[in-house]
């Protein structure tokens, strides 16, 4: 399987337009492929998630068989285990956005957290970023990941012109 055919089926489905949206961000920031374009499942022993593919770690889908996995699964967990199951259609624009996109990166005990704290898009991205630094702090293996985190929210404020 490959981005392309992921990005494929979700334009051709039937998703919520604001999903549909989001979805293409979270896929280029989660999924790992080879030089030919097909997705990877990764394993970074520093990653507490576990064995990943297209950013659903094994962790926190066991169920998932990576082997079997197809566009339409990939798509629809997200969908159901995330987007919906976290009401991120019912939050403003931006900030269902963010929200959904801490929910897949962090969870959504510390996105809540977050969003606590969080009246717009931009403030919320500035507490994930607070974050991301303070678990550095306590945990310095992760400083390896530290980098990417802050590109991605960077790369999130520019994609929603937040």
């Amino acid at each position: 399987m490959t981005v392309k055919e992921l990005n494929e089926y979700l334009e051709t489905s039937d998703y919520p337009s604001r999903f549909k949206f989001i979805q293409p961000f979270i896929f280029e920031w989660e999924v790992v492929t080879s030089r030919r374009g097909i997705i990877l499942v990764e394993n970074d022993p520093a990653d507490p998630g576990g064995a990943t593919f297209a950013g659903l770690d094994r962790h926190s889908h066991p169920d998932l068989n990576f082997k079997s996995i197809t566009p339409t699964i990939v798509c629809d967990t997200y969908l159901e285990k995330y987007w919906n199951k976290f009401d991120c259609e019912n939050h403003s624009y931006s900030l269902g956005e963010v929200f959904y996109n801490c929910c897949v990166n962090c969870g959504f005990g510390r996105a809540g957290k977050i969003l606590q704290n969080a009246k717009t898009a931009g403030q919320f991205l500035d507490g994930q970023n607070d974050f991301y630094k303070r678990l550095v702090e306590a945990r310095p293996a992760l400083r390896k990941f530290l980098t990417g985190w802050e590109n991605r929210t960077g790369a999130l404020r520019k994609y929603l012109k937040v």
